[in-house]
């Protein structure tokens, strides 16, 4: 049940939420949309926001893939995917902002994109002999610049898609992880 279940609710929240603000979806407007009872309902979630938080989390977490074969190009598939992501779901993007707030917004999105970075850049750090510290430092700045570019995106002051934004941030990062992994390995 919970292979269809869990699914089902969060697709009735983004149903919702494409209807109206999200601090006015209700568990009893949610479990109407889905069909379910709203024990089922607190089954799997405390509240709406406990569903908000994983609905976030899993659509970011399926968005920054870790290529274990090919490290040096993991960020950059995963910066396309997020593009793309983007495109389709870009309503549901900006009422998530909008409902949740820039600050809100922005630090969830940080939170979730920097173990994966953190990840990836504990690779260049095995490569170069970097601390555990100071990977994650370079991971938080990362995972800070992506969530800002979010939400640059989001308030219209990028201009282009954001397939075309990843692919400039890309281009402008260049080998620049490798750089600064190899900098502060030099301490």
């Amino acid at each position: 049940m919970s292979n269809f279940t869990k699914p089902a609710i969060m697709d009735s929240f983004i149903r919702l939420s494409q209807q109206m603000p999200i601090d006015k979806i209700t568990v009893t407007k949610i479990t109407k949309e889905c069909g379910i009872n709203r024990n089922t309902f607190y089954y799997y979630y405390n509240d709406v926001y406990d569903l908000l938080d994983e609905i976030i989390y899993t659509k970011m977490q399926k968005l920054f893939v870790i290529d274990e074969n090919n490290y040096d190009d993991s960020w950059k598939a995963s910066l396309r995917l997020i593009g793309h992501y983007a495109v389709k779901n870009e309503e549901f993007i900006k009422v998530l902002y909008h409902s949740m707030g820039r600050d809100a917004f922005g630090d969830k999105l940080t939170s979730i994109a920097e173990e994966p970075i953190r990840k990836t850049m504990m690779v260049y750090a095995d490569r170069k002999e970097a601390t555990e510290e100071d990977i994650k430092g370079v991971a938080y700045v990362f995972a800070k610049a992506f969530a800002e570019t979010a939400v640059e995106w989001i308030r219209g002051r990028l201009k282009g898609t954001p397939v075309e934004i990843m692919e400039n941030v890309i281009n402008a990062l260049g080998n620049v992880p490798d750089i600064i992994i190899k900098n502060i390995s030099k301490k």
